[in-house]
């Protein structure tokens, strides 16, 4: 202002951006000195410039082509795969136990392991020995109970009754609970049905039965003994050992 000899009353008053109304035109640089910083737009290339510029496809050359037989011959000199690392792969033994596990056996035999290996072994086991204490202790905790409560209300008929079978009612709460958390949580790892749990459906033609006992009985004996058994729903063999 003071090179121009400007005085502030010939400044005009600018407007408000917010109270501008129409088209607004910004200029933030001199056109006619361009910024030097600015890059510099170039011109697009010739269309038939670019199409000249790329490499040209290549050709099929039948003197890369292997013969089957060269191939067959390169695949026959490859190193086999070591046995004992087959064996310890984790999906390897999931389906089918480890050599020296049936070596021996007969295949016809209860005591030859077979089926797929179930992810929770000792849980199967602790459920299966807890199921078969349950199915002990109930009926003899609920004889005991009631040959306590008529020896006391008459001593002089069932004196023959011993205190210890007091242990029976006692532990009957101790087992239940150990039977809901491993027994029935026990499950099939195929059809993941429950396998220590009385059901009223279909049982497989395979399932472990024994008459008078029904299929928890001989399942829980058969899988604690032999280390593998069969579901009484779909009769997946299913083993608890590698």
């Amino acid at each position: 202002m003071m090179e121009k000899q400007l005085g502030v009353s010939d400044v005009p008053a600018g407007l408000l951006l917010n109270r501008y109304s129409g088209d607004l035109d910004v200029r933030i640089c001199d056109p006619a000195n361009p910024r030097p910083d600015a890059p510099i737009r170039r011109a697009p290339a010739n269309v038939n410039q670019r199409v000249a510029t790329q490499p040209e496809r290549l050709h099929f050359d039948a003197s890369n082509v292997k013969s089957a037989a060269s191939a067959q011959k390169n695949r026959g000199a490859r190193v086999p795969k070591s046995k004992e690392g087959h064996e310890e792969d984790r999906v390897a033994l999931i389906r089918a136990p480890r050599e020296k596990t049936n070596r021996g056996k007969n295949p016809n035999s209860r005591r030859y392991i077979r089926g797929v290996l179930h992810t929770h072994p000792w849980s199967l086991r602790i459920g299966a020995i807890f199921s078969l204490l349950l199915l002990v202790n109930l009926p003899l905790a609920i004889i005991s109970a009631f040959l306590l409560l008529i020896s006391r209300e008459n001593p002089g008929t069932l004196s023959w009754v011993p205190e210890w079978i007091l242990a029976f009612p006692i532990a009957l709460p101790l087992i239940g609970l150990c039977y809901l958390f491993w027994g029935f949580s026990g499950k099939c790892r195929i059809c993941t049905q429950k396998l220590f749990v009385h059901k009223g459906a279909l049982k497989h033609e395979k399932a472990h039965r024994l008459p008078g006992l029904g299929y928890v009985v001989p399942l829980c004996f058969h899988l604690l003994l032999f280390n593998w058994f069969r579901c009484s729903s779909c009769g997946t063999p299913v083993r608890l050992k590698k």
